[in-house]
């Protein structure tokens, strides 16, 4: 899963509409994420908790901004 992280330490992640994640997610917005432990023998990780919504419209294109900032397209 990609996430990039705002400033306010706001996450934003995608899946797919049609994903478990997303159909629990819609039925208990609260969510708890481990991030990290990408390299191997490092066990460094944290644990982030709170509340997900489903942005649409203009929250939503801003947030993809965030999202793809950091990432590369496909050409």
């Amino acid at each position: 899963m990609g996430i990039a992280v705002r400033d306010q330490l706001e996450i934003v992640f995608d899946t797919l509409q049609t994903t478990r994640k997303a159909q629990n997610l819609r039925k208990n917005s609260r969510i708890a994420l481990v991030i990290g432990g990408w390299v191997s023998g490092d066990e460094r990780t944290v644990q982030y908790e709170g509340e997900v919504d489903e942005p649409a419209g203009a929250e939503l294109e801003r947030l993809k901004e965030v999202y793809y900032s950091g990432r590369p397209q496909p050409g």
